[in-house]
């Protein structure tokens, strides 16, 4: 139950935190740094190797990086990604 919350957490400060604002100063754009840093981020989930689901990581991350720009706030976004894993990896399966 912690890793899940936990691993949201991590990823975010590494992917949003680090990567986007790194690769904001090196493109010199915000969107630029949005889609290589979740491009990077759909990379490390490549494991799973289901199409639709690299898709909906890939949308997600979309969605907390436009979010991170807006806000500047890692635990935000940290909580909804912590969120989701509740709901994927805890939730669905006891319902399923």
């Amino acid at each position: 139950f912690g890793a899940t919350l936990l691993t949201g957490i991590a990823e975010e400060f590494i992917f949003r935190g680090l990567f986007q604002n790194l690769f904001s100063v090196i493109f010199v754009s915000h969107w630029k740094a949005i889609v290589f840093s979740n491009i990077l981020f759909t990379a490390m989930h490549i494991v799973w190797t289901n199409w639709f689901e690299l898709v909906f990581v890939f949308c997600a991350g979309l969605i907390h990086s436009w979010i991170y720009l807006r806000t500047r706030n890692l635990i935000l976004i940290s909580a909804m990604h912590g969120m989701i894993n509740f709901g994927l990896f805890i939730l669905y399966p006891l319902i399923m």
